[in-house]
C-alpha cells in the first residue's frame, strides 16, 4: 500500500489532512494547501498493471460513490482509495496461455 498525504489548512488556520491510498496501484501524489471548504485537485492517477483506474472514493467498498473533485469540499480529515476494474482482456489473455500450457503438458505427457 503507499500511502500519500495531502496537507490542508482550513479557515481558522486548523489543519485538514487527506491521505491517497492506491490500494495496490503505483502513483505519485502531490501536496496541495487549500482554505477549508474548499475543494481538492485530483491526486495523480495511479497505475496497477491489468487493472483499469476507476476513480478516487472516500469508502473502500465503493459504497459513496467517487469523490467530485470538482463540487465537494474537504472539511474533516480524510482517505481517498483509489479503485480497480480487472481488465477482462487482461484475464481473458491469461486464460488463454495458461490453457495452452495446460494443453501443452497434456500432450507431452500422457
Amino acid at each position: 500500500m503507499v500511502t500519500v498525504t495531502f496537507p490542508f489548512v482550513g479557515a481558522v488556520g486548523s489543519a485538514v489532512s487527506v491521505a491517497a491510498d492506491g490500494a495496490g496501484g503505483s502513483f505519485s501524489g502531490s501536496e496541495v494547501t487549500v482554505e477549508h471548504g474548499q475543494t481538492i485537485a485530483e491526486p495523480t492517477e495511479p497505475t496497477r498493471v491489468g487493472y483499469a483506474f476507476e476513480g478516487w472514493y472516500v469508502d473502500p467498498a465503493d459504497e459513496t460513490g467517487e469523490w467530485d473533485f470538482d463540487a465537494a469540499p474537504v472539511v474533516e480529515d480524510m482517505t481517498l482509495y483509489a479503485h480497480w476494474t480487472l481488465n477482462s482482456s487482461d484475464l481473458t489473455s491469461h486464460v488463454n496461455v495458461t490453457r495452452r500450457f495446460i494443453l501443452q503438458k497434456a500432450r507431452h505427457h500422457p
